[in-house]
This record gives structure tokens, C-alpha cells and sequence, in this order.
């Protein structure tokens, strides 16, 4: 499930009328066959921006206990990629010593 407010290109700031604008305006540039309607960008990547898609960000927004949801994750931070593995084992070999540790 992607965050209603990236499938709508919308922020957390926007009121109730501004999704339902926007909605509005993407379901008519979707069925229009604007290309820059059918995708939005992701921390993943470009997705395919639906009818569906849109039609259920618009809905989970109405709904107050699902909307903060998508606020709380809108502000979470993105991670990057995960640390490529060189070869060397471990990166700091003491960590565990260092964090009260013993060998058995």
C-alpha cells in the first residue's frame, strides 16, 4: 500500500476539498491519456498511477483514523540503500565488546 498523499501528489498540509480537487483532476487527466498522470514517484521508484489507485487514496484520506496514518508515514525518514557486504567480514569487529559482549 503506497501513501495516499504520494499517489495523489499531495502534502499532509492539504485540506479535505484540495484531495478531492486533485482526485478529481487526475481521474480526468487519466481517462484524457495524459502521460504525466500515469505515474507518481516513490522512494522505489516511478508506479503506475490507476483509477484504483486513486480512488482509494482518496478514500483512505476521508477516513481520519487511516489519514493519520498516511501523515505519521509521510514524515518518516527514507532509508538508503542497504551497506554493500565488501568482502571483509566484519566492519568493526569489537562492536560486541564494545556494547558489554563476552565471548562464551
Amino acid at each position: 500500500m503506497d501513501n495516499a498523499f504520494v499517489v495523489l501528489g499531495l502534502t499532509p498540509r492539504a485540506r479535505w476539498p484540495e484531495v478531492e480537487g486533485r482526485a478529481a483532476a487526475l481521474l480526468e487527466a487519466l481517462e484524457a491519456g495524459d502521460p504525466a498522470a500515469a505515474t507518481y514517484d516513490t522512494p522505489l521508484g516511478p508506479r503506475p498511477r490507476t483509477e484504483g489507485a486513486i480512488r482509494v487514496a482518496r478514500a483512505q484520506l476521508r477516513d481520519p483514523d487511516v489519514r493519520i496514518q498516511h501523515e505519521i508515514w509521510w514524515e518518516a525518514p527514507g532509508r538508503g540503500p542497504a551497506p554493500a557486504d565488501h568482502g571483509e567480514g566484519d566492519a568493526w569487529p569489537q562492536a560486541g565488546a564494545a556494547w558489554g559482549w563476552r565471548r562464551r
